[in-house]
């Protein structure tokens, strides 16, 4: 067994670049600076044979770098250390640690490492491994995608300098087996940036640990927050991978179970809110038909004219009155009392209608009568008796709905009857201002 050991002077590994056909060696005659002294060559030239060579160059900042570099490259050959290949046979993918001679101690995804022959190895470059369908926009975005598509947030966070180090490509490998990239399509958005893209308060949340690289499972709780279920610093085998995804698959369930469960508990609370309000109503009806009988039988008065609000008389009435709301009003006013004709018959509807300032009106209608004659009657009711002297609002456009089970009526329900619509024998509307 040979003896490895990095190649001297070279931590970053020099790929196969854009002039060596796959499994071939570098053509050197396609590089047209190949034969000029590195020291006197201009920038341009640089990175134009860096280029060529299919180096990374983005991280360097000064001339001295990239002639660092183009001496590393024209010195490495095919292989250096620190490098992704793909196995000819198997069709899988690899890291390529350490080189020496014609044998590479390589790692793979699930964890194992293993000495191969570089004959057996095609390199790759970072770009072009296999990788999870990417979120290309912001962090922000693919938080709110998440939560907009009920689906787990997974984050790398990488240095994004130069080609991958070691955790850093170990990362990249957990990520590119099959079984990771499918369960992320399905289940996830996946998202793989740099710190300098992330606020601080979001680097701290998704690297707690400072160590790059990392990668955190999330769940969304709304478009603009999250809770991080775990964070995992530095290397991680497809296993590892695997095991947080559904750790977060299973996390998500339980905050979907208990959303609902408090969605379930407001309905509740609702209905009996509605039910008591109607167990009142009820009682004061029955306390005020009570006394109506004990009290002596008075003559009866012929029927007045149209009631109208305490404060208008009839003779001052505003000009922006709807006199088809007045006429509506002394329709109902022709008919008998509210609550005299259908109590107690099989057929009777009793609507309590809550208003937007939190009064509310009742009247009992016709099961068989369509919902627009509900909505008529809310328009007058301000002057129907029903309104007890209060100084009733409608709001000149308004929709009917119901609070439980929520409802809106359309108007395609207009000329629904009330029992088709549900509400029969009892219910209680929301009259919600449109304006």
């Amino acid at each position: 067994r040979p003896v490895l050991r990095p190649a001297h002077g070279n931590s970053a590994m020099l790929p196969m670049a854009r002039n060596v056909p796959p499994g071939g060696v570098l053509d050197e005659s396609l590089i047209p600076t190949a034969n000029i002294e590195v020291t006197r060559m201009s920038v341009r030239q640089l990175k134009a044979e860096l280029a060529a060579r299919d180096v990374e160059i983005s991280h360097c900042r000064d001339r001295s770098e990239l002639l660092a570099l183009l001496r590393k490259a024209r010195a490495a050959g095919l292989w250096d250390s620190g490098s992704f290949a793909m196995r000819r046979q198997q069709r899988s993918f690899c890291w390529v640690e350490m080189v020496e001679g014609r044998q590479a101690y390589s790692h793979f995804g699930e964890g194992a490492t293993a000495i191969q022959n570089v004959e057996d190895l095609e390199p790759v470059t970072a770009a072009e491994m296999p990788c999870p369908a990417r979120f290309e926009g912001s962090f922000e975005a693919a938080r709110a995608q998440a939560f907009l598509k009920s689906k787990l947030l997974v984050v790398a966070v990488v240095s994004g300098r130069g080609k991958p180090q070691k955790d850093e490509a170990l990362q990249y490998l957990a990520l590119a087996s099959d079984e990771v990239r499918s369960v992320l399509s399905e289940n996830a958005i996946f998202w793989r940036g740099r710190p300098a893209e992330l606020k601080d308060t979001q680097l701290r949340q998704l690297a707690p640990m400072d160590t790059l690289p990392s990668l955190a499972i999330a769940v969304t709780l709304a478009a603009d927050a999250m809770t991080v279920i775990l964070a995992v610093p530095g290397a991680v085998t497809r296993t590892q991978t695997l095991e947080s995804i559904l750790e977060g698959l299973e996390a998500m369930e339980v905050h979907r179970q208990l959303m609902q469960a408090r969605r379930n508990d407001e309905d509740v609370q609702l209905r009996q809110a509605q039910d008591q309000e109607y167990a009142d109503a009820l009682a004061r009806d029955q306390a005020a038909a009570a006394r109506a009988q004990q009290a002596p039988q008075a003559p009866q008065a012929p029927q007045a004219a149209l009631p109208v609000p305490p404060t208008v008389r009839p003779e001052t009435r505003p000009p922006h009155v709807d006199e088809g709301h007045v006429a509506a009003a002394e329709q109902f006013l022709s008919e008998a009392p509210n609550g005299q004709d259908g109590d107690g018959r099989d057929d009777a509807v009793r609507l309590v209608l809550k208003l937007p300032s939190g009064e509310r009106v009742e009247r009992t209608f016709n099961a068989e009568e369509p919902l627009s004659r509900v909505q008529q009657w809310a328009r007058c009711c301000p002057w129907l008796p029903e309104a007890e002297g209060r100084q009733l609002v409608i709001p000149a456009a308004f929709q009917l709905a119901m609070a439980f089970p929520r409802r809106r009526f359309t108007a395609a329900d207009c000329e629904r009857s009330l029992r088709d619509l549900g509400l029969a024998p009892s219910a209680a509307l929301l009259l919600i201002d449109e304006g």
